[in-house]
This record gives structure tokens, C-alpha cells and sequence, in this order.
């Protein structure tokens, strides 16, 4: 006899025949809409899960996991970076802020002091400035004075000249 119909007359000999076949159930947590080489064929033929070892099941399970698993990881990884980079970027806009503060704070003080140090200085030259124009206009003046005694005399040469 062979093994399939010795373990059908087994069932016979019982008192009744079982028709149940073997279930086997595989879980797996990968994007639907992801289409893998190894959960495509399981979709696609659905009568192949009976001709399946559960052995197989398992490592096709364990896989899906460990593909989710893996994903899952990786994308941890990379929102870590995005975030380390993120904080690194706050502080830099956070650090030249403060610094931008502080060049304002200072160049308003340097401000400040210039006309507070230069007032001496201003004055003085305003002073001297006030003075070379007197003496700019006292020799306008002279000079007008001399240019009129000047055509004057012109006048009175060449009026003498014609006499």
C-alpha cells in the first residue's frame, strides 16, 4: 500500500472520514501596496498556500517582518539625522541671531561714543573754521578797500597822463 491511501484507511477504520486539510497562516506587514517578488506570487496564487510547507510560511513571515523591520529602522535612522540636522541648523540661526544682537549693541555704542569723542575736536575745528572766515572776510573786505584806492589812482594817472 502506499502512505496516502494507508492513512485514508487509517481514517476509515475510525469511524469517519476527515476531509480538513492542513492551515497554515502567514502574517505579514509590508505596504499592500508594494509589490514584491515573494508576496506578489503568494497573492497571486492563492492555491499554492496549500502545497506550501509550513516551514516555508515561517520564512517567508519572518522575512516580511524583518523587511518591515528593516524598513522601519532605516527610516528611524534618517528622521534621526533629519532631526539632528534640524537642531543643528536652530542653533546656528539661534547663535548668529544672538551675534547680530550683539554687532548692533556694539556698533550703536560705537556710535554713541564717536560724537561724544569727537565733540572736542568738532568744536575746536568749528572754532578755528569760525575764525579763518573772519579772517576770510576782513580780507575781502581789505581787498575791496584796495581795489577801489587802486582804480582810483588808475583814474587819476591816466587823467593825468592826458593833461
Amino acid at each position: 500500500m502506499q502512505k496516502g491511501a494507508r492513512h485514508e484507511e487509517e481514517h476509515v477504520e475510525k469511524g469517519r472520514p476527515s476531509k480538513i486539510g492542513y492551515r497554515a497562516t502567514v502574517i505579514t506587514r509590508a505596504d499592500p501596496d508594494r509589490r514584491s517578488s515573494k508576496m506578489g506570487s503568494l497573492r497571486s496564487s492563492g492555491s499554492n498556500f496549500h502545497s506550501m510547507s509550513p516551514g516555508v510560511y515561517q520564512q517567508l513571515s519572518s522575512s516580511g517582518i524583518t523587511d518591515f523591520k528593516g524598513n522601519r529602522e532605516k527610516e528611524k535612522r534618517e528622521m534621526q539625522n533629519l532631526n539632528e540636522r534640524l537642531a543643528s541648523y536652530i542653533e546656528k540661526v539661534h547663535f548668529l541671531d544672538a551675534q547680530v544682537k550683539k554687532l548692533e549693541a556694539e556698533n550703536e555704542a560705537l556710535r554713541n561714543r564717536k560724537t561724544e569723542d569727537l565733540q572736542p575736536i568738532r568744536d575746536a575745528y568749528e572754532n578755528e573754521l569760525a575764525q579763518a572766515r573772519k579772517v576770510i572776510d576782513e580780507l575781502g573786505s581789505s581787498k575791496g578797500v584796495a581795489e577801489a584806492k587802486l582804480a582810483g589812482l588808475q583814474d587819476e594817472v591816466s587823467s593825468l597822463r592826458d593833461m
